[in-house]
């Protein structure tokens, strides 16, 4: 396979990674949306239950009698918002992990995507300096030669800033034509927007293999649930 094949083959293994990875970025905007909502939903039903217990404070505060069914009705309110608020909060825990398991899906994609792309990049600049140094190879000889045969102080550092007194007359020419190259060098962000990767997901966002069996290990050992299944076996136990 030639080099050329070679880029071709990548750009399209990177076309196809970045169609997976954009997919699983909208997974992932769409479980943290649903995160938030319910968040928004625990936050309203804690508002509602604070006013469904001061409903018959404020019946005695205007001087009224409590009648029972005010009592029943504020205590059936109450029980059925604080079930709700438990039932958002069990799918909150349990959303959180699903999130995290889609940000480690969302990350390793598109550190593969950062791969391929350092591969193309790689071999495009290696064709960038075959044709680079086989159009300007003759007037890079030429201006090595002007400065290995011009009467310039090689021990001078004035002149030769950078290149080291141990290197002989060849390699110090070559050394200070580099230095003078490297100067009008800039390197710069490509402006190819086909290979940009919005980061979504930053790597301190995703745990270490230690971390997750440590906490695997405790989560055995503690035995303790979560989510639903915390919910359902605390209903149980009544």
């Amino acid at each position: 396979m030639t080099e050329k094949q070679t880029i071709e083959q990548l750009n399209a293994d990177f076309q196809k990674e970045k169609t997976v990875y954009l997919q699983e970025v909208k997974k992932l905007e769409d479980l943290k949306a649903q995160k938030k909502k319910a968040e928004n939903i625990v936050l309203a039903l804690k508002t509602e239950l604070e006013k469904a217990k001061e409903q018959p404070q404020k019946i005695l505060s205007s001087g009224k009698k409590l009648q029972l069914e005010d009592y029943k009705k504020a205590r059936l309110s109450s029980s059925e918002t604080i079930a709700e608020i438990e039932y958002y909060q069990a799918f909150i825990e349990d959303i959180a992990d699903i999130i995290y398991t889609q940000k480690e899906t969302v990350f390793y994609s598109a550190q593969k995507l950062r791969n391929i792309k350092g591969g193309i990049f790689n071999l495009k600049a290696k064709e960038l300096i075959v044709e680079f140094t086989k159009e300007n190879k003759n007037k890079l000889s030429e201006i090595a030669s002007l400065i290995y045969f011009s009467n310039l102080n090689l021990n001078e550092k004035k002149l030769w800033n950078g290149v080291s007194d141990n290197e002989d007359r060849k390699e110090k020419t070559l050394s200070y034509l580099l230095y003078e190259i490297k100067k009008v060098i800039i390197i710069s962000q490509l402006s190819d927007n086909e290979f940009n990767i919005h980061k979504v997901v930053n790597s301190d966002e995703v745990k270490s293999i230690m971390t997750k069996h440590r906490e695997s290990i405790e989560q055995a050992h503690s035995g303790e649930l979560k989510g639903f299944n915390k919910l359902i076996k605390n209903l149980n136990q009544g």
